[in-house]
């Protein structure tokens, strides 16, 4: 009897909690990057705007690092999440290249010419 519940209760939270921890790093890694500046797509340089986006993987995975743990109930290996860092460093490198090409393609950067040139700020002394 208490082998039928248990793989009832198993059945019933099939996998769920793998899409909740996955809404969790995604939400996570939404939060801190808007935090830390990441989407100021064409308005950092793209080292800027990378290193923000970095700062924010390295704090996310360093986080779910803890919560797997804890999930786990002892230390799990970290190999694998340096792996998925590794891979989430090449995706973050990518994407910062090909939305700053993107953004530039579509909103290219204006000429200055004499006559749409703003003029100094007059001098306060």
């Amino acid at each position: 009897m208490v082998h039928c519940i248990q793989r009832r209760d198993r059945s019933a939270f099939y996998r769920r909690g793998n899409w909740v921890l996955v809404l969790i790093y995604a939400v996570l890694f939404l939060i801190i990057l808007k935090a830390s500046g990441g989407y100021k797509v064409g308005y950092l340089k793209r080292g800027d705007m990378l290193y923000s986006q970095i700062l924010s993987l390295g704090f996310v995975n360093t986080i779910t690092y803890f919560q797997i743990s804890l999930i786990g109930r002892h230390l799990m290996p970290v190999k694998p999440l340096l792996w998925m860092t590794l891979i989430d460093l090449v995706l973050l490198i990518c994407w910062a290249v090909l939305s700053n090409r993107f953004y530039f393609w579509l909103y290219p950067p204006r000429g200055s010419s004499s006559s749409t040139a703003v003029s100094p700020p007059p001098s306060w002394s």
